[in-house]
Formats: structure tokens, sequence, C-alpha cells
């Protein structure tokens, strides 16, 4: 799995990292096809997935074996960062709108234009360096 694509701007009092098992980035999302593991999402996540958290570590999965990897719950409070898609149209008018993570090219985005399923709340932006800050709808979150 990969990181850095998204992190954590500012935790809650909350927060929380554990431990979960893997099959094959950074969101993690429910395996459906598994259960009771998670993967890395293959296409943009929305409100049609289940969204675990955020890898904060490598997955430990190899070809034929399963592995884990540590994930930071999105809580309540706790704020996240990622680059937006298209920073040249980060706008004010975006602030408390829900919108999807992107995935282009093995990199995830928060795609700051696409607002239908959107699970990942705006809470703030600088225009200058193209980050993103937002909270996770708590109804697209695992356990909500």
């Amino acid at each position: 799995m990969a990181l850095g694509d998204i992190k954590i701007s500012r935790p809650s009092t909350e927060l929380k990292i554990v431990q979960r098992a893997v099959k094959a980035g950074e969101p993690v999302i429910v395996d459906g096809s598994n259960a009771g593991y998670v993967k890395k999402p293959a296409a943009d996540v929305t409100t049609a997935n289940v969204l675990v958290g955020f890898a904060v570590t490598t997955s430990t999965d190899v070809v034929a074996t399963d592995g884990v990897v540590y994930v930071a719950m999105p809580d309540p409070g706790t704020i996240f960062r990622g680059k937006a898609k298209t920073p040249g149209s980060l706008a004010q008018a975006q602030v408390d709108t829900n919108v999807v993570i992107d995935l282009t090219s093995d990199v995830f985005t928060v795609d700051e234009s696409t607002t239908t399923n959107g699970m990942c709340h705006i809470v703030g932006f600088n225009a200058t360096t193209g980050d993103v800050d937002f909270t996770v709808k708590q109804s697209a979150a695992a356990g909500a």
C-alpha cells in the first residue's frame, strides 16, 4: 500500500491507529470480497465505499502471503490533508462541500469539483500549495 498522498493535518483527541489485515494504499476501504480484510481502492473513493481510514505504514503483504497495515481511523474531529486534483480551481465556495477522493495513475488527490457521492468534507485549503483540509463524512466511514 502506498503512503504520502493523504496525511493527518490535525488529529482529534481520540485519534486511533489500528492494525488491519490486508490482501493486496492509502485510502483503505473494506474489502467486500474478503471478510475482515481491507484493501486499496481501485477507483475513486466515494460514499459507495466503506472507508476504514488512511494507511500510515506500508503494507506487509506479498503476492503469496496476507499482511497487515496500520490505519489512521477517520474519527470525528480529525482533519486530513491531501493535494487538490486541480489546485487552480480551489475557491472559497468549495469550503463546506462534500467531495470525492480521486485516483488517477496510482495517485490519490482530493477532487475539489466532484460533489456527487462525496465523502470528504472540505474545511479549508491553501491555494498556493494546493493542499485541501478535510474531515470524513462519518456515514461513509467504517463503524458508522
